[in-house]
């Protein structure tokens, strides 16, 4: 019975630790979409009332601590193509491609 519970313990282990190494940059898009949007309010790209940009600025605080977090989860490759993709947001939004 000690055995069972004991290779029970090690599979359950084994797949939360496997499980946590598979995040891609691709599963934090979302993140990225999101940042994106609370920049564009934040600098009042459409014209926001003073609230809205109080509102974007804690919110953009929040992602910016979801991201670094995000990037503790990620292998290196993958943590390059987020980012990437963390930068070309930021740079689309200050080409005012805000959409």
């Amino acid at each position: 019975m000690k055995k069972n519970i004991t290779i029970i313990v090690a599979i359950i282990i084994t797949s939360v630790l496997f499980s946590s190494c598979g995040k891609k940059s691709s599963d934090y898009d979302n993140l990225i979409k999101e940042y994106k949007q609370v920049l564009c309010v934040g600098l009042g790209k459409n014209s926001n009332s003073l609230s809205d940009k109080t509102q974007a600025l804690k919110r953009q605080l929040e992602l910016n601590k979801e991201y670094e977090e995000a990037l503790k989860n990620l292998s290196d490759e993958e943590k390059a193509k987020l980012m990437m993709n963390w930068a070309k947001a930021l740079a689309e939004v200050a080409d005012g491609k805000c959409d």
